[in-house]
C-alpha cells in the first residue's frame, strides 16, 4: 500500500480517488460476514448484463472480526470484480450491531435495480431475490413488489416478470 492509497488517492486498479478512509487489503484476509451469507448467496444468483470494471469499483465494506479478519458485508459488486485480485480496497466500519450489518446486505439486492439487470432473466431474477429480502429493506429501498409495481419503478415493461415466484 502507497501513502496515496492510505491517504485516499489514486491506486493502481481505480480510476477515482478512493475514499479518505478506504485502504487496500490482501484478498485473504476477506471474509464473508456470517449476517450477510444469506444476501451475498442470493445477490450472486441474480443474473446481470455486466459485472462494473474493477477501475470503477467501490470499496468493499467490511467490519473487522475478533481474529483480525476483514469480514465484508455490504458493496457485493466489489467483492465480484475483486475476487481473482490480490488485493482490494476496503473500507472499515467499527461498531455496526448486527441489524445493520443484515440490513446493509440485503440492501445490496435492492441496488441492483438500480444497475444493468441481464434483459433474460435478470428482472425476474430481482424480484425473486426481492421476496427473499427483509420486507423493512425493501419497502424502504423500493416500495411495493408487485409486478406492476416493480415495472412501473424499473420503467420496464411488466411482462419482464413473468416466471419471477417465490
Amino acid at each position: 500500500m502507497t501513502q496515496s492509497t492510505r491517504s485516499g488517492g489514486m491506486a493502481p486498479l481505480c480510476l477515482r480517488p478512493l475514499p479518505k478512509n478506504a485502504r487496500w487489503i490482501p484478498n485473504t484476509k476477506l471474509a464473508l460476514h456470517p449476517l450477510a451469507t444469506p444476501a451475498f448467496e442470493t445477490y450472486r444468483n441474480i443474473r446481470v448484463s455486466a459485472r462494473i470494471s474493477p477501475s470503477l469499483a467501490d470499496p468493499l465494506l467490511v467490519v473487522r472480526s475478533d481474529q483480525g479478519r476483514a469480514l465484508f458485508f455490504g458493496n457485493f459488486a466489489a467483492r465480484m470484480v475483486f475476487a481473482d485480485h490480490e488485493t482490494m480496497p476496503v473500507i472499515v466500519f467499527d461498531g455496526l450491531e448486527g441489524a445493520d450489518i443484515t440490513r446493509f446486505a440485503w440492501a445490496e439486492i435492492t441496488k441492483l435495480a438500480f444497475n444493468q439487470l441481464h434483459p433474460r432473466g435478470g428482472f425476474q431474477d430481482l424480484k425473486r431475490a426481492l421476496l427473499l429480502s427483509p420486507e423493512d429493506v425493501t419497502k424502504t429501498a423500493i416500495g411495493q413488489i408487485g409486478d406492476a409495481a416493480l415495472a412501473r419503478h424499473l420503467a420496464v415493461d411488466v411482462s419482464r416478470f413473468r416466471g419471477a415466484q417465490r
